[in-house]
């Protein structure tokens, strides 16, 4: 497996009432990480990291199935990002046997973010992506 792209949408926001979950245009926040993740050859699979029931069935409504969640000491204002990937990437490993090459961390907070971005941002690691 080349890359494994990390989406992580918890479900708690103080600012914005349910963030991830927020549309702009066809879309929420979540379907368009997932949407550009799916649209980049280079992304083998893809895993939302969520503490949040309807988190997971959103991401199921774009064909990515959320197998476990993320632990609630994970999910609060003060969890770092790389300890949530840490997690992710250890139970990934775990659960599935599978140990990934490389992670792409897609924050569904830029949805603006293309497949073609993400393939040039790729393309930049070629240490990384062994090109």
């Amino acid at each position: 497996m080349a890359y494994l792209a990390i989406i992580p949408a918890r479900g708690g926001s103080k600012r914005i009432h349910k963030k991830n979950l927020a549309k702009l245009g066809k879309h929420s926040l979540l379907g368009w990480a997932i949407l550009c993740a799916q649209g980049t050859r280079d992304i083998d699979d893809i895993l939302v990291s969520t503490d949040d029931l309807e988190i997971a069935q959103e991401a199921q409504g774009y064909g990515v199935k959320v197998e476990w969640l993320r632990p609630n000491s994970l999910a609060s204002d003060d969890a770092k990002t790389i300890d949530v990937l840490l997690f992710e990437l250890n139970e990934y490993i775990k659960q599935k046997s599978i140990i990934p090459h490389n992670c792409v961390l897609l924050e569904p907070t830029a949805p603006l973010r293309t497949p073609e971005i993400l393939k040039s941002a790729i393309e930049m690691f070629p240490i990384c992506s062994g090109r």
